[in-house]
C-alpha cells in the first residue's frame, strides 16, 4: 500500500511585508512543487496551503519556511491519503464496523466531553488516562478505533500507537494534539494513524471520521498497469 498525506497549513508572513509583496508571496507558494491549493486571507498576511504529496511533505514544508518574508508556519491539520495516480479497489476485509471506541486523554473534561459526545451518538466507548493503561485494555478488547492524545504521562501517544498496532494491526488510530507539528504529524501517519488533529477537536468533525473509519470495507491500492 502506498501512503501519502493531504496536509493544511497556515502560513504567515512578516509583519512589515507590504501588500503587493504579500500578493507576489502567494503566487511563490503556489507554484511550488507539491503545493496543490494556496487561499490567502484578504487584508492580512495569513494563507491556507494544502499539500498533497508522498510521505515527504517535511521537505517541501521545509522549502516553504526557508523563504525570507515567513514569519510562521502552523499545522492545521494532516491526514493520511491515497496517491492520486492509483486505482483504487476496495476488497472484502474483517469488518471493524461496531467495535467499540478507546479515548486515551490525560485531561478529565477533554477525556469525558469526547466520550459522552461519542456514547450519545450510539458509540461504545471506554476511556484510558495513560499509555500503559490503554496498551493493557487494548491487550484485552478489539477495539476499532483509538483516539489518542500525543502528549501522555509516561509513554506518548506516537509510542502507544506504535504497540497497540503492534497488538493488533487493523486498529485504526486518530492522534489530537494542542501541540500539533510537522514532525510528529509525519511520524504518526508512518504508524498508521488515519488522521492527526489539532485541539481543540470538533467533537461533530472527529465523530464524522470515527463513523467513515467504522465501515465493513477497506481500500488497497494496485498500481495501473503500464
Amino acid at each position: 500500500m502506498v501512503m501519502g498525506l493531504r496536509a493544511y497549513f497556515l502560513v504567515t508572513a512578516n509583519d512589515d511585508l507590504k501588500q503587493w509583496e504579500f500578493v507576489k508571496a502567494v503566487h511563490e507558494v503556489e507554484h511550488t512543487p507539491g503545493v496543490d491549493f494556496v487561499d490567502p486571507t484578504i487584508g492580512s498576511r495569513d494563507m491556507v496551503i494544502m499539500v498533497d504529496a508522498p510521505i515527504t511533505v517535511e521537505a517541501i514544508v521545509q522549502k516553504i519556511r526557508a523563504k525570507p518574508w515567513v514569519k510562521d508556519m502552523e499545522v492545521l491539520r494532516i491526514v493520511s491519503i491515497f496517491e492520486r495516480h492509483k486505482t483504487i479497489r476496495t476488497l472484502p476485509a474483517e469488518s471493524v464496523q461496531g467495535k467499540p471506541v478507546l479515548i486515551v486523554e490525560d485531561e478529565a473534561i477533554m477525556r469525558e466531553s469526547l466520550r459522552d459526545w461519542l456514547k450519545d451518538e450510539g458509540y461504545q466507548v471506554e476511556t484510558a488516562e495513560q499509555g500503559e493503561e490503554a496498551l493493557q485494555r487494548i491487550g484485552e478488547v478489539d477495539f476499532g478505533v483509538v483516539v489518542l492524545d500525543l502528549r501522555l504521562p509516561g509513554k506518548d501517544g506516537i509510542e502507544v500507537l506504535k504497540e497497540a498496532r503492534a497488538q493488533r494491526p487493523q486498529l485504526k488510530g486518530i492522534i489530537i494534539t494542542a501541540y500539533p507539528s510537522v514532525e510528529t504529524a509525519v511520524e504518526a501517519m508512518k504508524l498508521g494513524a488515519l488522521d492527526y488533529l489539532p485541539k481543540p477537536v470538533a467533537p461533530d468533525a472527529l465523530e464524522k471520521l470515527i463513523r467513515e473509519t467504522l465501515g465493513p470495507l477497506q481500500v488497497e491500492l494496485k498500481p495501473q498497469d503500464g
